[in-house]
């Protein structure tokens, strides 16, 4: 089932409170934070980050997105603000992150691919 025909390589899609997306543009020169409507259709650009990967939601409607090219994660709100909210573990670099959520104990939790192993940053 196809929802939206017109997105470039699309990843992390968020379900927000008013029943529309968000969702992650992997595209070559994209990087984007797209919103669809409720009905799946391209309403406008969040954020063009740089090559965003995963996204999440936290409790106060703030996207989190993984981004992968400049490595950190962002904190993105929905008037397309962005600024960095975690670039690394300690003193170690985050290299690159991919999938996010928030787990029910309000933690954000990721995985990144070629970095440091699951569960070094608690």
């Amino acid at each position: 089932m196809i929802f939206a025909s017109e997105l470039d390589q699309p990843e992390g899609p968020v379900l927000l409170s008013d029943g529309s997306w968000s969702v992650a543009e992997m595209g070559q020169g994209r990087g984007y934070i797209s919103h669809l409507t409720q009905r799946c259709q391209i309403d406008r650009t969040i954020a063009q980050t740089g090559r965003t990967n995963g996204l999440a939601l936290d409790r106060n409607g703030v996207i989190w997105t993984a981004e992968s090219k400049k490595a950190p994660l962002l904190r993105v709100q929905m008037d397309g603000s962005v600024e960095i909210g975690l670039s690394g573990c300690g003193k170690a670099s985050f290299l690159f992150p991919n999938d996010l959520a928030f787990g029910p104990d309000g933690m954000l939790y990721m995985v990144e691919t070629d970095g440091l192993p699951l569960g070094a940053c608690i």
